[in-house]
């Protein structure tokens, strides 16, 4: 099955996003992106919920609506 490939295909744009937005952040609020990175791991996490939460659904979607009449 190609579920590792598709993980990539529908992750890559979210997380070049997120990685925007962190980016963002460091420039225009450094001394609140100074307070962030104390906590990497919950940082890491915000921002990778939406990446995450959006590979599965297309993975889930893929699932539901592949064709099983091979």
């Amino acid at each position: 099955m190609l579920i590792l490939p598709i993980i990539g295909y529908t992750a890559g744009g979210p997380l070049i996003l997120s990685m925007g937005i962190d980016r963002f952040i460091a420039v225009k609020f450094p001394t609140n992106y100074r307070f962030y990175q104390q906590s990497p791991v919950h940082y890491l996490t915000v921002q990778l919920i939406f990446p995450i939460f959006y590979s599965l659904f297309f993975l889930i979607f893929g699932y539901l609506e592949r064709d099983t009449q091979e």
